[in-house]
């Protein structure tokens, strides 16, 4: 709960909120009774949830707001896929299991249309590839063979 007041509550954009409940000790205390902070990982099958924490996530969450990613372009392919294609994945399934889920938005990197020259709309584009199986082909190689061809 303290790096979810000090790195998420204390962003600007809650400043109506902050209002609404006079003041910034009121707002924490009403945020503190809504948000249950939970720990999970991308990399790990099921974001390494314990049964508890899922079952309290799909039981009761309505908006998943993903923008948990590696924006380090220096990444090793295999963990830039790891972090940033399945784990969004990973993500999609927590939320397809979601009772009451209203909203998922997945915030992405600038570069997903890095392929495309000129002006890019931002909207999403049909690939010409088959990206399952690109990703697949990726994965299958050895991280020294993926490293030579980057």
């Amino acid at each position: 709960m303290d790096r979810v007041k000090f790195e998420i509550l204390s962003s600007p954009c809650f400043k109506r909120l902050k209002q609404r409940h006079h003041g910034n000790d009121n707002f924490l205390k009403w945020a503190e009774s809504k948000i249950v902070p939970v720990q999970g990982d991308l990399v790990i099958d099921r974001l390494g949830l314990s049964q508890h924490e899922r079952a309290l996530i799909t039981e009761n969450v309505d908006v998943i707001i993903n923008s948990a990613a590696s924006v380090n372009f220096d990444d090793p392919l295999h963990d830039a896929l790891q972090i940033n294609f399945f784990g969004c994945q990973r993500m999609l399934e927590l939320a397809k299991e979601c009772k009451n889920l209203a909203v998922f938005t997945q915030i992405s990197t600038a570069y997903v249309n890095c392929n495309k020259k000129g002006y890019i709309d931002e909207l999403i584009y049909e690939s010409d590839q088959d990206i399952e199986s690109l990703v697949r082909s990726i994965m299958a190689k050895n991280v020294k063979e993926v490293k030579d061809k980057e």
